[in-house]
């Protein structure tokens, strides 16, 4: 249990390093390109916020949606181009490769919530699992294999 915690601790401080830089603005406060883009994206939705941070070294800035009563949230360039999606997934709608690693990772706990994530053309898949009242995540690829 120990080493376990211990294994976490690096992927919780490395979450925190990465977000660090990460600031709340106005959605007029984006670039044009990036305005157009967020409304595009956001038909049939509600916007609940955006933000922008430094991924890259480079400006990024991600609109969080709640589109069909799930989440999604898109990250544009300053051009307003998609770098990354992060879509809140039903698990019957994961492959069943995911699925199934899901369900052993879980054991005898739940998987409460996954998202289906394109970042550069590549898709894989995070999950919230809760088990004895303790969170943790797992990332897999298409085929089921953890990557973190």
């Amino acid at each position: 249990m120990t080493r376990s915690l211990l294994a976490t601790i690096p992927v919780i401080l490395l979450a925190t390093t990465v977000r660090a830089d990460e600031k709340r603005i106005a959605l007029t406060d984006a670039p044009a390109a990036v305005q157009q883009a967020i409304a595009a994206h956001s038909q049939g939705g509600t916007l609940r916020g955006v933000s922008t941070e430094i991924s890259g070294g480079k400006r990024v800035y991600e609109a969080e949606l709640v589109v069909g009563g799930r989440t999604k949230d898109v990250t544009f360039d300053a051009a307003g181009a998609v770098v990354s999606t992060e879509d809140e997934i039903p698990i019957d709608q994961v492959p069943a490769p995911v699925r199934a690693a899901l369900v052993k990772a879980a054991g005898a706990g739940t998987v409460k919530r996954v998202e289906a994530v394109t970042d550069h053309g590549a898709t894989f898949y995070e999950a919230e699992i809760v088990t004895g009242g303790r969170r943790s995540e797992v990332t897999l690829d298409a085929a089921g294999k953890p990557l973190k």
